[in-house]
């Protein structure tokens, strides 16, 4: 009986002590971290343990990879530095982030880690099937192709997207602190992850009335305008407005009539315009509220004719404007909205019709006028319109 037990402790013995052998040495050979922070930061175990949920391994990365992870005080914040660098590869440049509070930074730069430790891991996957059909065969396989070494600068986070990363939805909202894109400064702290950006367009036709063309009378007048906002998201946030919003439109004016008891005067009129918006609230699925301001430029036909039906006088003016109008909007679907506008608009000349001797006929509404200067026309007009957002 004992000479039976003997080999078998034997074997149990030996077996105990490879496995203990290979431990180690899987212990030994992992990537090695280094982390620095303040006092008031998550200690070294706590962000490897968030690195670890990020499916980051350092038993799974190149043993000759170092990581060096560092986060400092900046202003009124935090930033976070991440470097790499493996035996053999030109060290990788470093990748920084930044955030208000310091739990925020150890979390970004986790998924960084994370991201950088999946990618190390992966380069040797891929080229073991390679080692493994070449071993059998030495002499067909004398020279095989050179194995590149792996390197840390080859992450390509956009396409290996943190596990925590969220889509965002499509519903955009913004207000009156968007970003600024021509002059100014505002900074934004983000988590790491990607930034969405996106681009809504908004057609409307639109018909209603304009006053002061022509002496109390209420003109026709039909509008067909655009809009384009831009919306920027964090990958873990609210959705923010870009400014410019960009508006145009083209309006066709009348027909309109004027009469007296000697003469009939007809107005038709084309004028377009560009300008730009700010919102005090901006919802693609709700209530947008637009306050706009535009420079535009039109031309007016006006044609006066006798009771008789003689022609009188026949003019083509041509005139520049400035615009301000508040525009409310309210999207009923993912397609389809309801507006309203009101607005006001002053021309380089008001319109107005003469007799043959020189005499005035009539002049529209004018604002700044004096003996030496006819003044500026002013008119306003409101509008009901339904249009698509795309």
């Amino acid at each position: 009986m004992s000479s039976t037990r003997t080999p078998l402790g034997l074997v149990f013995r030996l077996g105990i002590t490879v496995a203990i052998a290979l431990i180690a040495e899987r212990a030994r050979a992992q990537a090695t971290l280094h982390y620095e922070a303040p006092g008031d930061c998550p200690s070294q175990a706590q962000f490897v343990a968030e690195v670890s949920e990020r499916d980051g391994r350092l038993d799974l990365a190149d043993p000759s990879l170092e990581l060096r992870a560092a986060i400092a005080r900046a202003g009124k914040g935090y930033s976070g530095t991440l470097r790499l660098h493996a035996a053999g590869a030109v060290p990788a440049a470093p990748r920084e982030v930044h955030g208000v509070r310091c739990d925020e930074v150890v979390d970004a730069l986790a998924v960084v880690t994370a991201i950088a430790l999946r990618d190390a891991a992966a380069e040797p996957a891929a080229t073991a099937p390679e080692t493994a059909s070449a071993q059998p065969p030495p002499a067909r396989d004398a020279t095989p192709a050179p194995q590149t070494p792996p390197s840390s600068t080859q992450a390509a986070p956009a396409q290996k997207p943190a596990p925590k990363a969220t889509t965002v939805p499509p519903h955009l909202k913004g207000s009156g602190d968007a970003l600024p894109t021509f002059a100014g400064h505002k900074e934004l702290p983000v988590p790491a992850g990607t930034l969405r950006f996106d681009r809504t367009w908004a057609l409307t036709l639109a018909a209603g009335a304009e006053l002061g063309l022509l002496p109390d009378q209420l003109v026709p007048r039909f509008e067909f305008t655009t809009l384009q906002a831009n919306f920027v998201t964090p990958p873990q946030g609210a959705s923010m407005l870009l400014y410019p919003i960009l508006h145009g439109r083209v309006s066709v004016l009348g027909p309109g009539r004027f009469e007296t008891r000697e003469t009939s005067t007809t107005l038709v009129g084309l004028q377009s315009a560009i300008g730009t918006c700010l919102t005090p609230h901006f919802d693609t699925r709700g209530l947008a509220a637009l306050f706009c301001t535009e420079l535009g430029f039109g031309v007016v036909q006006l044609d006066t004719e006798d009771r008789a039906g003689r022609e009188v006088q026949s003019k083509l003016l041509g005139y520049g404007s400035v615009s301000l109008s508040f525009e409310g909007r309210y999207n009923l679907s993912s397609l389809l909205h309801l507006g309203l506008e009101l607005g006001m608009s002053m021309r380089t000349q008001p319109f107005s019709a003469e007799a043959p001797d020189g005499s005035r006929i009539f002049r529209g509404t004018t604002i700044l006028d004096s003996e030496s200067s006819p003044g500026y026309g002013f008119s306003g007009h409101a509008l009901l319109g339904f249009g698509l957002h795309l």
